[in-house]
């Protein structure tokens, strides 16, 4: 079954995570920083909520 506002919520869900990520190499003035960030909420997101899903 296919949600029709799923789309806005992951446009929004990005919106606000590419503004956080921007705020976050705006204030270290490090893309590492962002990518850090970036890397930790995929494997936090990975982890906690799709792994478990699989087993």
């Amino acid at each position: 079954m296919c949600m029709p506002f799923w789309g806005i919520s992951y446009s929004i869900w990005g919106t606000v995570a590419g503004l956080g990520y921007g705020w976050i190499y705006q204030h270290t003035n490090q893309i590492e920083s962002s990518i850090l960030a970036h890397f930790s909420l995929n494997l936090i997101h990975f982890l906690l909520f799709t792994y478990p899903a699989i087993a």
